[in-house]
């Protein structure tokens, strides 16, 4: 047992140095392999509120507290977060210095290869999966750990990115689906399940946020009643329809404030809100000071 441990802290060493390597700036660092990230942070100043794509993340150093939907994570180095759909979220790090900046690499998840490792394992299977939350946080299981750590390690043979990403892609796609975290992404996976129907709704909304939204016409359209839709909604993403669609558009708004200098009117016109008044006060509920405030305060971080 004690060769294990030994051989993990190896591991967790090796993979801080090639991290640091491959990330010497704070903030996040893209890599010549697509859909891989290196996220680094230097001190526990700033919040983050982004919408996240579905997409994996292990924490190799430091630590995080994120807000996702309207559940409460709190993780280090070695856990694994999942996110199966798009979401809404605010985070921070709670650990992280010069000296030991927090470290985490990312993956973007390929919803098509998990349809397809579904349509290889017996649906009896697959069924025994429980429908939990869209959102999955757990210690990294050794494979996901492995898988990881050898994909990034491409990094450093170029000349072999092109040939063996893809395969350790799809062995770190399948060490999720089948493992202990996976249970909403085998759900997802099943053409007639209420994920695979929420999955969908929740891509809709995405893709229509500033549009007005009907819960009865949603429902309609994945063949579900208005009740059984707002449940597996909620169950999901811990948010209704209604709130998930308030939460993308204040977050598009914030991003359209800072990276595209947009005013507070313009931005609540472009993400669909008809009333400014409803948005500033819905905006300051949400991030905790008024718009040109909230933006002026962030630019200065």
């Amino acid at each position: 047992m004690e060769n294990q441990q030994d051989a993990l802290r190896r591991s967790e060493s090796g993979f801080i140095e090639m991290l640091l390597r491959w990330a010497p700036r704070d903030g996040l660092n893209r890599t010549s392999i697509d859909g891989l990230e290196i996220f680094r942070r230097d001190d526990t100043i700033k919040v983050e509120n982004r919408v996240c794509k579905p997409r994996a993340s292990l924490i190799v150093q430091g630590a995080k507290r994120s807000v996702i939907g309207t559940e409460e994570y709190r993780f280090g180095g070695g856990y694994c977060l999942v996110c199966g759909v798009d979401m809404p979220g605010a985070s921070h790090i709670t650990a992280a210095t010069p000296d030991e900046p927090f470290l985490c690499v990312t993956i973007n998840l390929d919803i098509e290869m998990f349809s397809k490792f579904a349509s290889e394992i017996p649906e009896s299977l697959l069924s025994k999966s429980r429908e939990g939350r869209g959102v999955s946080l757990a210690r990294a299981e050794p494979e996901v750990f492995d898988a990881f750590f050898r994909l990034t390690s491409l990094l450093d043979r170029p000349e072999r990115i092109a040939a063996l990403t893809p395969l350790v892609m799809q062995e770190l796609h399948y060490f999720l689906f089948a493992g202990p975290q996976g249970d909403f992404l085998r759900q997802l996976s099943l053409p007639r399940s209420n994920n695979n129907q929420i999955a969908q709704a929740v891509s809709w909304i995405r893709n229509n946020f500033s549009e007005p939204l009907s819960v009865e016409d949603l429902a309609k359209r994945f063949n579900m009643s208005a009740t059984s839709l707002n449940r597996h909604f909620k169950r999901v993403t811990t948010l209704s329809p209604l709130q998930y669609q308030k939460k993308l558009r204040l977050h598009e708004a914030q991003r359209l404030m800072i990276s595209e200098c947009m005013d507070a009117n313009g931005a609540s016109l472009a993400v669909g809100y008809e009333s400014p008044y409803q948005f500033n006060r819905e905006y300051k509920r949400q991030f905790g000071l008024p718009p040109h405030q909230d933006v002026k305060a962030r630019r200065h971080i």
